[in-house]
């Protein structure tokens, strides 16, 4: 058979219509590549929030991209993050940090009690040199003196709680509770959030595109809007120590306590109670 209905006629249409489609693909994909970084992680986030809008209409709800959930999102994600990060820089220098969680425990601590000594600001400060004194105790051990980095991490993450816990039995007379503090105080980005300037209010342009009702675009706003307002917690030492601003009662949405297991574990209770801000 011969003629373009012949076998090899027909193969070599396809193979030259998939190398095009190849070649378009690539550059597809060289342009992407090429596209500056904030720009890239731009688009991931707005694919993340289209993930979850479309979730969210599944399970026919609104909560996952509501205003408080993406402010506690936040919140409690920033800690964390920075942990991970310090993990990483030393991951890169050639040390193997796995007493982050010790590290974090000792900042939580002196951050609690420089806050009820001087001030919460001040107790921010003291809570990293907190931390930071875990670090140098790492650094001593596995530099210095040449111990495993596995045993040191451990080591660390064990001595942390447990000292911890004996400081607070010392210093407050009791192991699991510390006195409440002022919180640091919250801000609202003008215009976009709701905030004031001088105490003027000012429009507040993401609550009104939220209150649209737009799919995807109203979503957006409400997640946008959750990450530019002020937080939505009442803090205690603790709490003020892993970064918690106090806020009026009226825009709580969580009550997070961090008290210490028995056994020397940290253990978090979350108490849920109504946001009732728009």
């Amino acid at each position: 058979m011969t003629g373009s209905n012949s076998p090899t006629a027909q193969y070599k249409n396809f193979t030259d219509r998939f190398k095009r489609d190849s070649e378009s693909a690539a550059s597809r994909a060289s342009s992407f590549s090429g596209l500056p970084t904030w720009l890239k992680w731009m688009l991931y986030a707005l694919a993340g929030m289209l993930l979850l809008t479309i979730v969210q209409s599944i399970g026919d709800t609104d909560r996952l991209t509501s205003t408080p959930v993406s402010r506690e999102m936040l919140r409690w994600a920033v800690p964390v993050l920075l942990a991970g990060l310090g993990g990483l820089f030393a991951e890169r220098s050639g040390i193997v940090n796995i007493g982050l969680e010790g590290m974090m425990i000792l900042g939580m601590w002196f951050g609690a009690w420089g806050a009820l000594q001087f001030g919460p600001w001040i107790g921010l400060a003291v809570g990293i040199g907190g931390g930071a004194l875990g670090g140098l105790l790492h650094a001593v051990a596995t530099v210095t003196f040449g111990v495993d980095q596995i045993i040191s991490g451990v080591a660390i993450n064990i001595l942390a709680p447990a000292s911890t816990r004996y400081l607070s039995q010392e210093v407050w007379g009791s192991p699991t509770q510390s006195p409440r503090i002022d919180g640091i105080g919250d801000w609202d980005l003008p215009f976009l959030a709701g905030g004031s300037i001088f105490g003027w209010e000012s429009p507040d342009i993401l609550l009104t595109i939220g209150k649209w009702e737009w799919w995807f675009v109203s979503d957006v706003a409400d997640i946008l809007r959750g990450l530019l307002r002020g937080p939505c917690l009442r803090c205690s030492s603790y709490r003020s120590a892993l970064g918690c601003c106090g806020a009026p009662a009226s825009v709580c949405g969580f009550e997070f306590q961090v008290k210490t297991h028995k056994l020397a574990r940290p253990r978090a209770s979350i108490s849920i109670c109504t946001d009732t801000s728009p």
